[in-house]
């Protein structure tokens, strides 16, 4: 249901300016956190986690919305790490399947675990009926990112 208010435009602005300052206000040792998700191997993780099945790249890269070129990087760190394994189809040695490991799924639940956790102080701090408030508002404003966010055009800040 479209609102048509003069004030939309300044909602957006106090919405990027919290934004803003709720990441400014994150300790800097906690950006290390921050960094790792936005460098997109968690979400990896948590893909393959979740699949509990081999996947080729060119999946992940489909439902990442990433490209093959940064998947490849991610994957090549992460199988540094331990995280995941990379196999070789026998019948077409041109495929290759991605599985997570052991120590990949052991990060999984730390992660999800720490934040979880974070996230438990901040809700605790809030009350129950706030926290309710904020997750219906955030679920109605993730909805509506997926279906209006098509229409905004990103590129000038990418």
């Amino acid at each position: 249901m479209p609102h048509e208010d003069n004030s939309i435009p300044e909602f957006a602005q106090e919405a990027v300016l919290l934004l803003e300052s709720i990441l400014s206000n994150v300790h800097r040792d906690k950006m290390t956190l921050i960094n790792r998700v936005n460098q997109g191997e968690l979400f990896i993780l948590k893909f393959l986690h979740s699949r509990q099945e081999p996947t080729r790249p060119s999946e992940l890269s489909a439902s990442l919305k990433s490209s093959t070129a940064r998947i490849s990087n991610l994957l090549r760190a992460l199988e540094k790490k331990g995280q995941i394994l990379r196999q070789v189809e026998p019948e077409d040695r041109r495929n290759v399947r991605v599985t997570i490991t052991e120590e990949g799924s052991r990060r999984i639940r730390e992660e999800v675990g720490y934040m979880r956790q974070q996230l438990g102080l901040v809700f605790t701090a809030m009350g129950a009926e706030e926290c309710q408030a904020f997750l219906e508002l955030s679920s109605l404003f993730s909805e509506l990112v997926k279906t209006h966010m098509e229409e905004v055009n990103l590129s000038p800040f990418l």
